[in-house]
C-alpha cells in the first residue's frame, strides 16, 4: 500500500508506491510518492470538514495542476529548509562578550580559592566567576596548568582524601598578588583589576589606592552625587580601622539619603504635585537599620561632623540641618524611633514639594 492509500484509505490513481532497492529508484519513488500528495491534498479534507460538505472545486487543469504542486513543492521544501537551517544553528552563549584576560590576576584567584585543597574535578565542578571575572575558558585545563607549573602540589585533606594544595611558589604567588585577592573579595567598590592597575602607585597599600579611586568617583558623580561611593568609603574605613573617617563618610551617606536629592530632576519636568508626593519611599532612602552604623560608631562622633557634612551642596535638601541633627542625636542616646522618624522626614518631604516646588498652588 502507499503512503497516501495508508493515510487516506483511498487506492491512488497512479497505483501504489513500490519500495525501492537503489538509489535512482528510491529518488523516482519519491517523485512520484510526492506527485500523489500533491495530487490528492488539493481536494481531500484533513481537518474536520468531509468531502460531502465541501463546495466542489472545478478541476484545474492538466498545467494548472502542475502549477499547483510545483508551489506547493517549492513552499514545503522552504520551510523544511528553514526548519534545518534552526536546528543547525548554534544558541548564542549566555555571555558572548568574552572578559578581558590578565593571567596574574586569574592565577591570584584561582589558587587563593581552590589553593586549600581541591581534587581536579570536572569543569562544571569549578566556581562560574573564574569565567565571566577572570576569563578562565576551561578551569580543568587551567587546574592542570597550576599543578603542571608548580603552584599547586599533592596533599590529602582533613578526610585524608587527595588534593591538590598551593606549594611554597603558589602561596608566595598569592602574597605577591594579594592586591588581587582583596579586589575580588570586595566587588562591592565595582573595581576591576584593569582600573585598579592604572590608578595604583607603587608603595601603596591597597586601601590608599581603592581611597583614591573612590574619591575621584565621588567628584565625577554628577548624578548621584557620591551616594553609593560614600557608602563604599565608609566600607573601606571601617575595614581599615579608620573608625571616625568611617563615621564621618556614613554621615555623609546618611545626609544624601535623606535629602531627596533625587527631586531634582522633577523641577523641570512635567510631573504634578500629587505624583511627586507619592514620590516619597523612593526619594528618600531610609530603613529600620539605616541609623545601626551610627550607634555602632557612636564614641568617635563630634558635633563638627554634621557641619562638614552640610557644607557638602546639594541641588536641594528636604532635610534641614536641625531635623538631620536631632535624627543623628537619637541615635547616639538610643531614642531613636524608626517609626517616628519616617513621619518627621515625610513631613518635612511633602512640605518641600508643596512650599518650594508648587509654591503658588
Amino acid at each position: 500500500m502507499g503512503f497516501w492509500s495508508w493515510l487516506t484509505g483511498e487506492k491512488p490513481d497512479k497505483g501504489p508506491v513500490v519500495v525501492s532497492t537503489t538509489a535512482e529508484e528510491e529518488e523516482i519513488t519519491f517523485d512520484r510518492w510526492f506527485g500523489e500528495c500533491c495530487d490528492a491534498a488539493k481536494d481531500y479534507p484533513l481537518w474536520g470538514v468531509s468531502a460531502e460538505e465541501k463546495e466542489p472545486e472545478p478541476e484545474p487543469e492538466p498545467a494548472d495542476r502542475a502549477s499547483y504542486s510545483d508551489a506547493f513543492e517549492k513552499e514545503l521544501m522552504q520551510s523544511i529548509d528553514e526548519m534545518l537551517a534552526e536546528e543547525e544553528t548554534p544558541a548564542e552563549p549566555e555571555d558572548p562578550e568574552e572578559p578581558e584576560y590578565n593571567d596574574d590576576y586569574a592565577k591570584a584567584i584561582f589558587l587563593w580559592a581552590y589553593g586549600k585543597g581541591c581534587a581536579l574535578e570536572d569543569d562544571t565542578y569549578y566556581y562560574a566567576y573564574l569565567w565571566h571575572e577572570c576569563g578562565i575558558r576551561d578551569a580543568r585545563a587551567f587546574h592542570l596548568r597550576m599543578i603542571d607549573e608548580g603552584y599547586l602540589e599533592p596533599g590529602v585533606d582533613k578526610k585524608g582524601q587527595p588534593v591538590y594544595k598551593s606549594s611554597a611558589k603558589g602561596r608566595a604567588f598569592i602574597d605577591e598578588h594579594s592586591d588581587y585577592v582583596e579586589l575580588h573579595r570586595n566587588k562591592i567598590y565595582n573595581i576591576g583589576w584593569r582600573e585598579y592597575d592604572a590608578k595604583h602607585k607603587e608603595g601603596e597599600t591597597f586601601a590608599d589606592t581603592v581611597e583614591r579611586i573612590i574619591k575621584q568617583r565621588i567628584k565625577n558623580d554628577k548624578q548621584d552625587l557620591g551616594y553609593c561611593e560614600f557608602s563604599n568609603l565608609y566600607g573601606l574605613y571601617a575595614s581599615s580601622g579608620r573608625k571616625k573617617e568611617a563615621l564621618k563618610a556614613y554621615l555623609q551617606h546618611l545626609y544624601l539619603s535623606v535629602s531627596g536629592f533625587r527631586l531634582a530632576s522633577e523641577i523641570y519636568g512635567s510631573s504634578e504635585k500629587k505624583s511627586i508626593l507619592s514620590y516619597f519611599d523612593t526619594m528618600i532612602d531610609f530603613f529600620p537599620g539605616t541609623m545601626d552604623p551610627v550607634k555602632d560608631l557612636r564614641e568617635y562622633f563630634e558635633d563638627s561632623m554634621i557641619d562638614e557634612v552640610y557644607e557638602y551642596k546639594l541641588p536641594l535638601c528636604v532635610c534641614d540641618k536641625k531635623l538631620f541633627t536631632s535624627i543623628v542625636k537619637s541615635a547616639l542616646d538610643d531614642t531613636f524611633d524608626y517609626d517616628k522618624t519616617l513621619r518627621k522626614l515625610k513631613r518635612a518631604y511633602n512640605k518641600y514639594v508643596r512650599e518650594v516646588m508648587f509654591p503658588e498652588e
